[in-house]
């Protein structure tokens, strides 16, 4: 004997009854989720979900910072230890909260046992950490290398295999974690790349410095601040604009000369000089070895090395 369906009237009422009982639980996840519920809507990745536990609302990282801090790290070669503790405690104290930072980890284990070094040395930040997928060393096609520097060329092509192997994959670890920060932090201006054993010296004064020179005539105009003597990437911050153009610009020549000469490059086309951009003294580089792959000492373009 078959069962007749409930009328549609009858369930349609049993639907909205539950509802009804429910109505504070549903009110309750939506007001926990807006914010990702709309970058869902609107197409957006920049929202990350935690886990849903102990009936606690469901959180998400901030990405509307003033100034986003972008490093790289991975185990250094030979005593295999990370110099990115004294980098991250150096910001915490610094009062640069954890979800303004984004690090690629390029040591290609598994990120966490990045973490577990993070909670070995009592380090309270939970940074978002990234790896980069592998990628060719070379790009899809390149531009040719019209009105750059031919010592530098010279000096880069002179490059031992090894050297050469090492500096593309620091420049392309310094691309992936500049491109995904510019996409993780849409309403971002500037970005500060750090190399991880660059420590800010001035902690109290770091991000007033930094915000009281964006929001003053000193800034305007500026593209790139320096952060440190000297050059190489160790302490940088750019403006997105700047960023967004350098990466592409770089994406198509990043095997040819290392990513600090490239920066260099970039300006000189721009018709800018890398020694004549403003410079704030609130960084300092920590790293006791060289970090050339082949430790090879070369005089070459004070410029460069």
């Amino acid at each position: 004997m078959e069962t007749e369906p409930l009328p549609r009237g009858l369930l349609l009422s049993f639907i909205i009854c539950f509802l009804i009982s429910q109505q504070y639980k549903i009110m309750q996840f939506l007001s926990a989720n807006s914010g990702y519920l709309s970058a869902v809507a609107s197409g957006s990745s920049s929202y990350m979900m935690y886990p849903f536990c102990g009936g606690e609302e469901i959180k998400r990282r901030p990405t509307n910072h003033s100034i986003a801090f972008l490093t790289v790290t991975g185990h250094r070669p030979g005593n295999g230890t990370f110099y990115f503790g004294m980098t991250l405690r150096a910001l915490q104290e610094a009062n640069v909260p954890d979800s303004a930072m984004l690090v690629n980890n390029y040591s290609g284990e598994n990120n966490t046992e990045l973490y577990s070094y993070l909670d070995r040395t009592n380090h309270s930040y939970v940074p978002e950490i990234i790896t980069r997928p592998s990628q060719p060393l070379r790009p899809p096609f390149e531009f040719k290398a019209v009105g750059w520097s031919k010592s530098m060329l010279d000096t880069a092509a002179g490059d031992s295999a090894q050297r050469k192997k090492w500096r593309i994959s620091q420049s392309l670890d310094f691309l992936y974690v500049m491109k995904e920060g510019l996409r993780i932090f849409p309403e971002t201006d500037w970005f500060v790349f750090l190399e991880d054993d660059a420590v800010c010296t001035r902690k109290n004064e770091l991000i007033p410095t930094l915000l009281n020179y964006m929001n003053t005539g000193k800034g305007k105009g500026v593209s790139l601040i320096r952060l440190n003597k000297g050059h190489g990437m160790v302490a940088q911050m750019f403006h997105r604009s700047m960023l967004t153009d350098f990466v592409g610009y770089s994406t198509f020549r990043f095997h040819l000369v290392p990513i600090d000469w490239l920066l260099i490059l970039y300006l000189e086309q721009m018709g800018l000089k890398y020694e004549r951009q403003p410079i704030l003294h609130l960084f300092q580089h920590k790293g006791e070895l060289s970090s050339f792959a082949d430790n090879e000492v070369r005089k070459v373009d004070k410029r460069i090395r």
